[in-house]
């Protein structure tokens, strides 16, 4: 019951937000009203949960709607890669022999909505600042494997550990440079964090949570349309 509880309350917000990015899309009625942009980034983070993630990667696409010079919207999408911590372990004592193992990688599509922040440093140069949500859509590629022989008997136990959707909180700091008309690249610093850990589970057992918190530093180029 508290689970569905913070899925309702993390929908509501999410409603509220998409609410507040269609009533900013829509005033762009003034003809200095700046064009929309769609911005193209590579990322790279520094996961905190280091005991289950190696590294990671993404790219992601933006479409941003300005409402001003100051304020606009992005909604996004992009595609990841999730590096397991790869682990080997090999026993053998009196009582047996014993080896397992941990490899792999999940792909992830993130899909999300931002509020953007817009400050002009010099008419070149300008500090953007963003804040919004991910629902990340995940895919297992991360294999679990055990062999082992008492003695008595042996086998062999493998399978995939899959890991559920996950919801994501982001902000963000990046420091936008125009290099040709309509043209501006960017680089900056990123922070996402849980709202909702996925959980993961090995052969239909539950085996606990883990968690996508990061993070990240990214290059992008926009182009304005």
């Amino acid at each position: 019951m508290k689970v569905i509880s913070q899925k309702q309350n993390v929908r509501a917000l999410l409603g509220l937000l998409m609410a507040g990015a269609l009533m900013m899309t829509g005033a762009r009625t003034s003809a200095r009203t700046p064009q929309p942009d769609i911005m193209f980034r590579m990322r790279g983070y520094l996961p905190s949960r280091v005991e289950d993630w190696e590294a990671a990667s993404s790219v992601d696409i933006q479409a941003r709607f300005w409402a001003n010079n100051s304020l606009g919207t992005a909604f996004s999408i992009g595609f990841g890669t999730w590096t397991a911590m790869s682990e080997y372990v090999e026993e053998e004592d009196e009582y047996g022999y014993l080896a397992s193992s941990i490899y792999g990688n999940m792909t992830t599509i993130p899909v999300g909505i931002s509020a953007l922040f817009r400050s002009r440093v010099t008419r070149e140069v300008a500090v953007v600042l963003e804040a919004g949500f991910r629902y990340v859509l995940a895919t297992s590629n991360i294999r679990s494997e055990m062999a082992y022989d008492d003695g008595v008997e042996s086998g062999y136990i493998g399978g995939i550990i899959n890991t559920d959707d996950a919801l994501l909180a982001v902000v963000g700091v990046n420091v936008q440079t125009t290099v040709g008309p309509g043209v501006s690249v960017e680089c900056g610093l990123g922070y996402q964090f849980d709202l909702l850990e996925p959980r993961e589970s090995f052969l239909g057992e539950d085996v606990g949570s883990t968690s996508l918190r990061a993070v990240s530093v990214n290059l992008g180029c926009s182009w304005q349309f």
